[in-house]
């Protein structure tokens, strides 16, 4: 299965590229730059456990995606329905900000 990561900052900047027979998800997610030892560590806002941590921007953006994905395919595994909450899971700090992810797959 082939993944494409794709941070989007505004609505109309969603890639519209797809290929056939995959699936888009689009999600918010809280960005954390740490400040004293660097890296960034990304928590997707409304799916509980759905988190990563990179000392690269792009290898935290990686892991937020393969973190969601594992989600999804597990849910589906057991019968169960996607782990939504319609409040934030995390509390977002001084030095972070909401992003758009989407991942395809």
């Amino acid at each position: 299965m082939k993944k494409m990561i794709h941070e989007v900052v505004s609505h109309n900047e969603i890639p519209v590229f797809v290929e056939p027979g995959v699936r888009r998800h689009v999600f918010q997610a809280l960005l954390t730059p740490d400040e004293e030892c660097g890296g960034y560590t990304i928590c997707a806002l409304h799916y509980p456990g759905v988190v990563s941590e990179g000392e690269t921007l792009e290898e935290a953006k990686e892991g937020i995606s393969e973190a969601f994905l594992a989600m999804l395919e597990s849910r589906v595994a057991h019968g169960e329905s996607m782990m939504y909450s319609d409040l934030p899971v995390v509390e977002q700090e001084e030095n972070s900000r909401v992003i758009r992810i989407v991942v395809d797959g």
